[in-house]
């Protein structure tokens, strides 16, 4: 098993090491191993992969509280999966709830309208 430092991860992913302890920091990126002489910090291939998936759910405007939601309920399927469908949903939600919004505003302009033509009649 390979462990990454964060200075690796963070030439690797181009995030600032200052990101990466963030991301310790609130428990989404845990390190496997901290050396009990220096304190560095060492990660596994598994979490290089997870940050890999926190870095794509962080480029679809997931925010780092809904990322760490996602990661400890992880279950079937490959998290970025889950993670889309429940935006995807979320937002079809969203879509559904604006449209509805615009019907009501078309029909109260269109009734405004007929108010007011009736009015220069």
């Amino acid at each position: 098993m390979e462990l990454y430092s964060i200075g690796k991860l963070s030439k690797e992913t181009g995030l600032s090491p200052d990101t990466l302890r963030h991301y310790d920091a609130i428990g989404l990126l845990k390190p496997a191993y901290i050396s009990q002489d220096t304190g560095y910090r060492y990660y596994s291939d598994e979490q290089a992969g997870d940050l890999a998936a926190i870095l794509e759910l962080k480029a679809y405007d997931f925010s780092l509280k809904e990322i760490k939601g996602i990661m400890a309920n992880a279950g079937g399927g490959t998290v970025l999966q889950q993670a889309f469908r429940q935006r995807y949903t979320q937002l079809l939600q969203e879509k559904e709830r604006i449209e509805t919004a615009l019907d009501k505003l078309a029909h109260k302009i269109q009734n405004l309208e007929v108010q007011e033509a009736a009015n220069y009649v």
